[in-house]
């Protein structure tokens, strides 16, 4: 059982806490007439159109690639919900990818192309549309009577200077840093199998 640091909002009271800086982006945002997307069944088209952005983004960044069979187990299980930012001219602009269970909201990925773009003023508005798309997020998430919204992660050292740029980013949304715990289990003979699997090459790669 892992343990990690999230950071968790209750979407009841969230608003009072939003920082100004970031109430003032999602306001600019909100004037570049960007389309916004949120499904909780995303269909074949949508699932692969976000795995191909994502293998863009994670190939900019040097990530690692999608665990694309757990998402789609997500999807399976009904707890998935992905969601999207668009230009006016259709170009998709930001993803955001979520896995839900019991009101709760956790965000698993986002992916931006925003090192794309040497354009300055592109980046900015990238960089915009991902708070517009989080702060519209959290609107239909508590329209659907969701109660926490949580970002999924929170670095606690000082040494890398651009995850303690995401922590700021997430600090002006409000909310508290919480302890959480996160763990995989079967809840079929299948998913244990299968989880009892990957443990198996994980200790085999040496993952700790």
């Amino acid at each position: 059982m892992a343990t990690i640091s999230d950071c968790i909002m209750s979407l009841m009271r969230w608003a009072v806490l939003i920082a100004s800086s970031t109430r003032n982006e999602v306001r600019r945002a909100a004037k570049d007439e960007h389309s916004f997307e949120f499904s909780a069944q995303p269909d074949d088209v949508l699932v692969n159109a976000f795995f191909d952005f994502y293998a863009e983004f994670a190939r900019m960044k040097g990530l690692a690639p999608l665990n694309r069979a757990r998402l789609l187990g997500m999807r399976e299980s009904q707890a998935l919900v992905l969601t999207r930012i668009s230009a006016p001219d259709g170009t998709t602009l930001v993803w955001h990818c979520y896995v839900h269970v019991n009101g709760n909201a956790r965000q698993v990925h986002s992916a931006s192309l925003f090192r794309a773009s040497a354009d300055k003023t592109q980046q900015r508005t990238i960089s915009r549309a991902n708070r517009l798309l989080h702060w519209l997020d959290m609107l239909r998430f508590r329209e659907l009577g969701f109660t926490t919204f949580d970002f999924g992660g929170w670095y606690n050292g000082q040494e890398d200077v651009e995850k303690l740029k995401i922590n700021q980013f997430k600090e002006g949304f409000g909310g508290r840093v919480q302890a959480q715990y996160s763990i995989d289990y079967g809840r079929t003979l299948k998913g244990t199998l299968a989880v009892q699997f990957r443990r198996a090459a994980g200790a085999l790669r040496g993952d700790k």
